[in-house]
């Protein structure tokens, strides 16, 4: 669309548009009439499958409005678009979204010494494999600890490198841990808004489930869980920032 200098992308799917979470999953989700570019892009980072985050970056690179709606039938959908062009106000959260492939490594007994987390990182650029999520522990008696979370697709590449680590010093042990998953909110105003990370950790507790790690940037907060939790998680999560008590769009925003 933007290399035909197209007014707009239109995305033809099964779902009706932009939902707060996977409607095959999730009860309740809410449909958006409008999204910012960036919210969409984290989104589809996050593990929503409507729309490929490449697809939103270029589009916002290059001023398209992209138009997600169904294939089924003529209704409105929703728009993603520059928060400039935005009529509606934006949510505190915006959608829920898990993503199940993905590995934990840990990495223990890590040498406190400048240099060895570059080189484990820079090892793993070169090797072709994306970090999701970096967790580095506080030192005791010169030795930390590493974390990070990969698409299990690497799973193979990383074991790769565990042993020549090893060797090299830069880790005693090496543990990865496939039986794991990611939860995620998104949305523009989490940095701006006090309590979102507090009353996501506070749903995890009530459920009874253990937060192994968490990240937050200023477009989103995720934690990692067991992945025999995850389908839960996100419905309990998704009832607190959407409650089921008829609320739309309309009044989640306002």
């Amino acid at each position: 669309a933007a290399a035909l200098g197209a007014s707009s992308c239109d995305i033809c799917t099964d779902v009706d548009g932009v939902l707060s979470a996977d409607p095959n999953k999730v009860l309740n989700a809410t449909q958006w009439s409008e999204i910012s570019y960036e919210e969409a892009i984290e989104m589809a980072s996050s593990g929503a499958k409507v729309l490929h985050p490449r697809a939103a970056e270029v589009c916002m690179a290059y001023d398209v409005p992209i138009h997600v709606r169904s294939s089924f039938h003529d209704l409105e959908g929703t728009w993603i678009r520059g928060e400039s062009d935005m009529v509606m106000e934006q949510a505190e959260v915006v959608g829920v979204s898990s993503e199940k492939e993905i590995a934990k490594v840990t990495l223990t007994d890590v040498p406190d010494r400048p240099g060895v987390a570059a080189q484990v990182f820079q090892e793993l650029a070169e090797a072709n494999i994306c970090v999701r999520l970096i967790i580095q522990g506080a030192s005791t008696e010169k030795v930390g600890r590493i974390t990070f979370v990969v698409d299990d697709e690497y799973v193979s590449a990383v074991r790769g490198l565990l042993a020549h680590w090893k060797k090299d010093g830069l880790a005693r042990e090496a543990l990865i841990d496939t039986d794991v998953s990611k939860i995620s909110i998104v949305g523009s105003r989490l940095a701006s808004t006090p309590g979102l990370a507090g009353r996501m950790f506070a749903v995890l507790a009530r459920e009874g489930i253990n937060i192994d790690c968490i990240s937050s940037s200023e477009m989103k907060i995720a934690c990692v869980i067991s992945k025999q939790y995850v389908d839960r998680a996100v419905q309990s999560v998704h009832d607190e920032f959407f409650p089921s008590n008829g609320a739309t769009e309309q009044n989640v925003n306002n």
